[in-house]
């Protein structure tokens, strides 16, 4: 018997198990290793920054100055640190909740000295609820000595969900904004406000000679095609609660939305590291045939010490439906 929803079963339908849990914490833990070791010179760079710019915001929103240079470097090579140990599940009681909230005072305060990157907003969330959670109970370094088959319940259900809730709300949120940003008018729907701000975002570019996006220039010219990207944009934004109403559209949802951070990526040459690498959406897509591929599978039960496979009988035992 399979289990819910197929072998690239939604989040939305899954059992609560703990398994799909904890690959959920694999996954945004080492997304944000990942990510913040490639920042870490643009963290240490903020030592020189005139200490007039620091406009602190988030949970830095009490600092009266910017941090000693000491207390960055220091930051700055723990953090790495603190997400592999989140990743793998060690000692979670202490570091999960330790792990988030220091990747969240560090974004927070690299966000402190101009531009606010709300990219990184998701990833934070996703830290935070996963860290204060049992997210570590299976598929983890702690769990290496248990036996049996690995639990399942409220306790892992209820993340998974939130998880995805949290997903879903960051891209409504994200539609409200722009229509908000059009004057609530038809503006922004009819493609003009959208083929401006990628005529402008590439000709700033070009004039202070950064990369400029392969086909914002190109596209441009053709004016007939910003309504419908700013529709299908609008749709997939605006229309992201739906998917907890209905979760088959849960798989179209996500492609859709991986095109449209390609297309952004393509067009203004803006990265959305979180949602293009696919980790943005564990909450709502459990892909069990990536566990399939044996070198990986043979990794991570090294790695954790268990199946990454609820045994069969245990899939039978599990309701059809959250």
């Amino acid at each position: 018997m399979s289990r819910p929803g197929g072998p690239w079963g939604l989040g939305l339908m899954r059992p609560g198990c703990a398994v799909d849990l904890g690959r959920a914490r694999f996954w945004v833990g080492l997304f944000a290793a990942i990510y913040i070791s490639t920042r870490i010179p643009t963290l240490l760079s903020q030592i020189h920054v005139d200490p007039a710019r620091f406009d602190p915001v988030g949970l830095c929103a009490w600092l009266p100055r910017p941090l000693h240079p000491a207390t960055v470097w220091a930051q700055s090579l723990l953090v790495p640190l603190a997400s592999v140990a989140f990743a793998l599940g060690w000692r979670f009681r202490v570091v999960g909740p330790a792990a988030a909230l220091l990747v969240a005072w560090t974004l927070s305060y690299r966000n402190s000295f101009g531009m606010v990157f709300h990219t990184e907003n998701l990833l934070v969330l996703h830290m935070l609820l996963l860290g204060f959670t049992r997210s570590a109970d299976a598929w983890s370094w702690d769990a290496r000595r248990r036996e049996g088959p690995p639990p399942h319940g409220s306790d892992y259900q209820w993340p998974l969900r939130v998880l995805a809730t949290i997903t879903v709300l960051s891209y409504l949120v994200a539609g409200l904004a722009k229509l908000r940003y059009g004057g609530w008018s038809i503006h922004w729907l009819d493609g003009d406000l959208l083929r401006a701000q990628v005529a402008f975002d590439n000709l700033r570019k070009e004039a202070l000679d950064h990369i400029v996006a392969p086909l914002g220039p190109w596209l441009v010219r053709r004016e007939a095609v910003f309504p419908i990207l700013a529709w299908a944009t609008m749709l997939l934004e605006l229309g992201a609660p739906l998917l907890l109403l209905w979760p088959r559209l849960v798989r179209p949802w996500v492609l859709g939305v991986w095109g449209f951070h390609l297309g952004v990526l393509l067009t203004m040459a803006i990265l959305f590291p979180y949602p293009l690498t696919g980790v943005a959406f564990v909450g709502l897509l459990r892909c069990d045939r990536l566990w399939r591929w044996t070198p990986l599978r043979r990794l991570a039960e090294r790695a954790f010490g268990e199946s990454v496979e609820l045994p069969r009988d245990e899939v039978s035992a599990l309701p059809s439906l959250c």
